[in-house]
């Protein structure tokens, strides 16, 4: 087996007498959700390092078992650069993310004992270097927004964003799976107004011939000062 942390000793660790793992198995075996890759963590390693090292909050949400925030105002893109574990800066961070990519679909195949067919990059930024990696591990699907943000490095050449429709194929023969429908309560002032328009959305896309493609999350909201 891998040297690297896998996700399951960390679900072991948050819940010591009941780990929700062989949950995750059955709810698999019994064909209720299928798991695919979303990366190899949650996060951007070398930007987040950099920020522990200069940025006091960073430093104790740290101090405090936190790695990630939501935040408005001037914090805000600090969320995106530690979060989006696919962005980057320059050939060395590159380099880093496609170790990354490679070990992570390792890693995935060993804990649910089959490859991955599909990945979704964290904050829906990646390039097609990363679509690359994915396609010499057999990814076969890009999943996503309507919206593909491209890493900090396209900045410079004024690129910032490509464009995708559900079927699409890149220059490897993958094909894009747009969410299309969103729920996500924990954002919305009333929970049962995010589902009404969920079902609105889902509603839509039947109607012109298309899937719909759900996307949500379970977050915890931390508010105070």
């Amino acid at each position: 087996s891998s040297d690297l942390f896998p996700s399951h000793d960390t679900i072991c660790r948050y819940y010591p007498h009941s780990s929700p793992f062989n949950l995750w198995l059955d709810g698999f075996k019994n064909k209720i959700f299928f798991p695919q890759f979303h990366g190899r963590e949650h996060m951007n390693v070398q930007l987040w390092m950099n920020n522990l090292r200069s940025d006091e909050l960073t430093l104790n949400m740290f101090n405090r078992g936190f790695w990630g925030m939501v935040a408005k105002g001037e914090k805000a893109q600090m969320k995106i650069q530690s979060m989006a574990g696919c962005n980057y800066e320059n050939e060395n961070q590159l380099e880093f993310i496609l170790t990354s990519i490679d070990e992570g679909l390792k890693l995935f195949e060993e804990l649910f004992g089959y490859k991955s067919k599909s990945f979704i990059a964290n904050n829906y930024i990646w390039d097609s270097h990363v679509e690359n990696a994915l396609s010499r591990h057999g990814v076969r699907f890009i999943q996503g927004g309507h919206i593909q943000k491209l890493p900090f490095y396209y900045h410079k050449f004024n690129k910032r964003k490509v464009f995708h429709y559900t079927g699409q194929h890149n220059h490897n023969k993958q094909i894009y799976l747009v969410r299309n429908c969103f729920f996500e309560p924990s954002e919305a002032d009333n929970s049962v107004k995010s589902a009404m328009e969920c079902l609105s959305q889902i509603q839509r896309a039947f109607y012109w011939g298309k899937p719909a493609i759900i996307s949500t999350h379970r977050q915890i909201i931390v508010t105070g000062k």
